[in-house]
């Protein structure tokens, strides 16, 4: 069964956990292992629902579809929990984690072509170029993720959507050159350059939980 584990603030334990079954169904939402609320399905999730706890704190849980994929939005009095998909950092995580990637493949890749002297790949760009390319995805990583700074965060997100455009376009013209066609290869470069794009939210103001109706709200403890 598919869950997730989250911190109410952030330092403390995971003690708030959202689980469901294949196909976003039978959503159970737990804090310190007791059941707060449930939600039926999919339909129900995308529409979002409020539980009020003890302490007078509201905690909604929705499901948000974005370009590629579904994300889990969970707030608390209208700030996305920490972890949550809706929260800036975690944004900024996925994103350095993505360049982190790219950075292992095209440095993984380099190296073996350059051990193997593989003559077609190397015709390709893929060597030493490579491994160069790997280790400036990894610099750009590592400054996407510091959201104290956020403009460095930005510029350097801005410049790996840049260098990866430039990087596919020019892998592009050199395969149509050699006579191939964009493979599977060009698909996961634009997945990836749409995932990233969507990292910008980050630094502008949180998503705000969409307003729902006292009816589906609940006070479960």
């Amino acid at each position: 069964m598919p869950k997730r584990k989250l911190r109410l603030v952030k330092g403390e334990e995971k003690r708030l956990e959202v689980s469901w079954q294949f196909g976003w169904k039978n959503i159970t939402i737990t804090l310190d292992g007791r059941e707060v609320g449930r939600i039926p399905d999919q339909n129900a999730l995308k529409a979002g629902k409020t539980f009020t706890l003890d302490d007078g704190t509201a905690i909604k849980v929705q499901l948000r579809q974005n370009m590629m994929q579904p994300e889990l939005h969970v707030w608390r009095n209208h700030q996305p929990v920490p972890g949550s998909d809706g929260d800036p950092v975690q944004r900024l995580n996925t994103a350095a984690g993505l360049l982190f990637f790219i950075a292992g493949l095209n440095i993984l890749f380099g190296i073996v072509v350059v051990m193997l002297q593989i003559d077609a790949l190397t015709g390709l760009g893929i060597g030493i170029g490579s491994v160069i390319g790997g280790l400036i995805y990894l610099g750009l990583g590592f400054l996407v993720r510091l959201r104290s700074q956020p403009t460095v965060s930005m510029v350097a997100l801005i410049l790996a959507i840049a260098l990866l455009v430039f990087d596919g376009i020019a892998n592009i013209v050199m395969l149509i050159g050699a006579g191939g066609t964009p493979n599977a290869g060009f698909v996961l470069r634009v997945v990836i350059i749409m995932m990233l794009l969507r990292s910008f939210q980050a630094y502008s103001k949180p998503d705000a939980p969409d307003e729902i109706n006292e009816s589906s709200s609940e006070n479960l403890f």
